[in-house]
Parts: C-alpha cells; sequence; structure tokens
C-alpha cells in the first residue's frame, strides 16, 4: 500500500513489529550465544570442567546480551525507527540472568555483602568465585557497552533514512 507522499507505508502495527523482532532477536541470540559458549569452551577449557561452566555461562551471557541488542536494532529498525527506550526490552533479560547467575553463586558459596572483602583479602577458596564474577560482570558491561553503541548507531542510520525519504517526498 502506498501513502500519497509516495513511500510505502506498512499494515503492521509499530508495537507488533517491535513484539516481533523482541522474541526473533531473541531466539537468535540464544543460538549465538550457545554456538560461542561451546567454542570458547572447546578451546581453552576443555579439560577443567567448572572452569568450563564458569566460561560457557559469562560466554552465553556477554554474547547473547550483544547480540540480542543488535539483532533487535537491525530487525526493528527496518519497520520504523525505535525510541531508544524500547532496547531495554533486548537488554533486561540478560541483565537479569546475570544478577540470577551471581545471587545464586554468592548463595551457593555463602559469599555476602559483609564478606567478600575478606574473602580477597584471606586465602579463601572462595576467591575462586568472586574471579569469576567479578571477570564475568566486566565482560558482561563491555558487552552491553558495545552492543548499544552499535545498536544506537543502527538506530540513528533507520533515522537518517527515514528523514532523506521524508524529505524526498
Amino acid at each position: 500500500m502506498m501513502s500519497t507522499a509516495g513511500a510505502p507505508q506498512s499494515r503492521v502495527p509499530s508495537s507488533a513489529a517491535t513484539a516481533v523482532a523482541v522474541f526473533a532477536s531473541l531466539a537468535i541470540a540464544v543460538v549465538v550465544a550457545i554456538a560461542m559458549g561451546v567454542a570458547v569452551v572447546v578451546l581453552w577449557y576443555a579439560n577443567t570442567r567448572g572452569e568450563g561452566y564458569a566460561a560457557f555461562v559469562v560466554t552465553f551471557i556477554a554474547v547473547g546480551l550483544f547480540s540480542n541488542l543488535v539483532g533487535f536494532a537491525a530487525l526493528v529498525s527496518r519497520h520504523h525507527v525505535p525510541s531508544p527506550y524500547t532496547l531495554l526490552l533486548a537488554l533486561i533479560p540478560w541483565l537479569f540472568l546475570g544478577i540470577y547467575g551471581t545471587w545464586a553463586t554468592c548463595r551457593e558459596y555463602f559469599i555476602t555483602w559483609g564478606n567478600w572483602r575478606w574473602i580477597l583479602k584471606s586465602a579463601d577458596f572462595r576467591v575462586y568465585e568472586l574471579n569469576w564474577i567479578f571477570t564475568g560482570w566486566l565482560a558482561i558491561g563491555i558487552s552491553a557497552l558495545l552492543g548499544l553503541l552499535a545498536s544506537r548507531t543502527l538506530i540513528a542510520g533507520a533515522r537518517t533514512k527515514k528523514a532523506a525519504t521524508m524529505a524526498a517526498s
């Protein structure tokens, strides 16, 4: 269907396109994250089960977060220019997964707000878990930052393309 200005107009509402993009990008991100997690474990941690599991979880969350943000922005910007706040739809599940994983690890190894500094200072065996928690959150933070920058660039490109289309008509 063509609008009166000559630019193509979609029959799908923006909210429906956003919902489809969220689920499609989440599915794609899970597959990519699993593949990258397995690759990291096979290449670097194949002989150590505990480190391999931790590396898989960190890689899964970091890669999933990045690919979900970028995939969501790429999919939804093909239909319409989304609000910058809609990126939260792609960000929240991965951050929740990271928070849950951290909470479960801390609960399992009795790491609390009150004793984590003592664990770092002492020769306690739980420093190993804290190292993975800190390393994991560093990877998740860098991945989120890069994903947000890439997705904002895609959205800005869609906004520029839409403005050029509107100016041409």
